[in-house]
């Protein structure tokens, strides 16, 4: 290899980190220089540059921590660099819920780079691995990205150098999961750039062990003889420490490893308790409880459970001679709300039961219904008569269905007046219900509508106001008695009235100045009478007007149309 091969080959595998000198041929000396991301290549003699070639440097930089100290400065392996995961990992460790691995891949090369992630899954039996590509948890908690992660295919966005991409892992064991049990999760980060550049970390999640016992009784009798089971509700197998009482006035209690044919344990149950074999998780082992009265009372044994490795985790039960209590013969298979005439096809369904009274429309009355049920030999839970002591002797009539009838809402009070006080606000004296939007809406539409007759008297007045009956009494206004909205089929003065054949309106507009509900138009505008007469105003609500247009005699009387009703 020639000395220009050489120093072309050593520049090339430097990436940065080395100073190197010699001479080129013989003739002259040499020095590398490292300047950021670039090695300059000069002579010793005049220490100017011979070559200017920027070493691509592709690095990927696996960061782990905690996901409870979220912060910057809580990562671990940062520029450490590992191809086992060795020198990076963390470890935690959980009984059930998954422990959270907060993870970044960051650049630490010197041109933009993506990275393949690739990890361990959830293939060994009794633990769960997921991969998400966000840190942050719950509903918003990024995407799921376990198959592509397990497969080696998941690939990050580009990242320009000094960049990272945040994701996590989730290792957790399944509840059968042995307890003690460790679970190493290896991720790798490759660049793509340069494949040859990976960064590993590893996480170890321990399984923790998990004790628990539970009695559970085979019978509830008279007999004296109970079967008990002791199940291991723990993680990891266990013994049980199991008291007992030896008996008392009136009776005596004895113990057995087995329903039939077990050792006689009496005297350790009763006396520090009797250890039991080893009981791996979910299994359980019997104990036989005899018990022995010579009064003919009903008398009660205590039995505790301890774990044996754990004496705080623990169960107990009362074992009581008294008789067994009779069990319900009757199980409902019902449907709700039928009328009486579909009973016989629904019993034919294997139906037995008819929940909630139908009185289809209030043609059916409820004791009519409840017959019908009792003729095609039906049970009934309905709600109650409205005479509760009518329901008293039906035996078919199992149950009642109390059903709470919700309160309108009221609109909030912005007041409240007492009868010996002035108005108070509401809020000092009670607090109402919350208001109802939809009663709210429904007022609203209703003040839309009023806005807009209102608005079509206007135009039809051109912008007059027109007085209203419902607004001041029509005695105070004496001879100036105001003409009616013109939609209730009130007079308006003849100058402004026109025919329907003048104005193409829908509306009847009869010719003796009363307009029907029909429709009205926009008119001409009214005479200097008309508004002193036929419009709102001040001169008219004195009653001072003395003058009526000739074509509209005041003695005329409103006509009304009766097949109209304002909503």
């Amino acid at each position: 290899m020639s000395e220009g091969s050489r120093l072309r080959a050593v520049v090339e595998g430097l990436e940065g980190r080395v100073l190197l000198s010699g001479s080129i041929a013989g003739s002259a000396a040499w020095v590398v220089h490292h300047y950021g991301n670039a090695m300059v290549a000069s002579t010793a003699r005049t220490a100017s540059p011979l070559a200017r070639q920027a070493v691509v440097i592709a690095q990927p930089d696996l960061l782990l921590r905690d996901y409870q100290f979220p912060t910057p400065a809580s990562y671990n392996g940062d520029n450490v660099y590992s191809t086992d995961g060795g020198s990076e990992s963390l470890s935690q460790s959980t009984h059930f819920f998954p422990q959270i691995y907060q993870l970044a891949v960051q650049n630490d090369g010197n041109v933009a780079d993506s990275f393949t992630i690739s990890g361990g899954g959830g293939t060994k039996t009794g633990w769960r691995v997921s991969y998400f590509d966000s840190q942050v948890q719950g509903g918003l908690g990024g995407n799921p990205i376990s198959a592509a992660v397990e497969a080696g295919t998941y690939r990050t966005p580009v990242l320009q150098p000094g960049e990272m991409f945040e994701f996590r892992v989730e290792v957790g064991p399944a509840s059968f999961n042995p307890g003690g049990s460790i679970r190493q999760v290896n991720i790798t980060a490759t660049s793509v750039a340069n494949p040859s550049k990976v960064d590993v970390i590893s996480t170890f999640t321990t399984g923790e062990t998990v004790r628990g016992v539970q009695i559970r009784r085979r019978n509830f009798d008279s007999s004296g003889l109970y079967q008990i089971n002791l199940e291991n509700t723990g993680n990891n197998k266990d013994r049980f420490r199991v008291f007992g009482e030896a008996g008392g006035s009136g009776w005596t209690a004895r113990y057995y490893s087995a329903f039939q044919g077990g050792a006689d344990v009496t005297s350790q149950v009763t006396n520090g308790g009797w250890i039991t074999d080893r009981v791996t998780y979910g299994n359980t082992i019997p104990l036989l409880v005899k018990i022995t009265t010579t009064d003919g009372q009903v008398h009660t044994d205590q039995v505790i459970a301890q774990s044996f490795n754990d004496g705080s985790k623990s169960d107990i039960t009362e074992i009581s001679t008294a008789p067994a209590q009779p069990r319900p013969n009757f199980f409902p298979i019902g449907v709700f709300s039928q009328p009486a005439y579909s009973f016989d096809g629904w019993k034919g369904l294997g139906v037995n039961t008819m929940f909630f009274y139908e009185s289809q429309g209030g043609t059916v009355s409820m004791a009519s219904w409840d017959q019908a049920a009792a003729n095609a030999g039906l049970k009934i839970i309905r709600q109650p008569s409205a005479n509760p002591s009518d329901d008293i002797g039906k035996s078919n009539l199992l149950a009642w269905v109390l059903r709470r009838r919700a309160r309108r809402p009221r609109p909030q009070r912005l007041h409240h007046r007492r009868p010996d006080g002035p108005a108070v606000p509401a809020t000092e004296i009670d607090q109402p219900e919350p208001p109802d939007p939809r009663q709210f809406r429904r007022l609203r539409r209703r003040a839309m509508a009023d806005r807009c007759l209102r608005r079509t008297v206007q135009n039809l007045c051109h912008g007059h106001r027109l007085g209203f009956a419902g607004d001041v009494p029509d005695q105070r206004l004496g001879e100036a008695r105001r003409p009616e909205h013109p939609r209730q089929g009130g007079r308006l003065p003849p100058e402004l009235v026109r025919r329907k054949d003048a104005m193409g309106d829908p509306g009847k507009l009869a010719a003796d100045g009363v307009v029907h509900a029909e429709g009205h138009a926009r008119p001409p505008p009214p005479t200097s009478s008309a508004l002193r007469c036929g419009i709102r105003s001040s001169t008219a609500r004195r009653g001072s007007c003395t003058s009526r247009s000739s074509s509209a005699p005041a003695s005329a009387t409103t006509t009304r149309n009766p097949t109209w009703q304002p909503k």
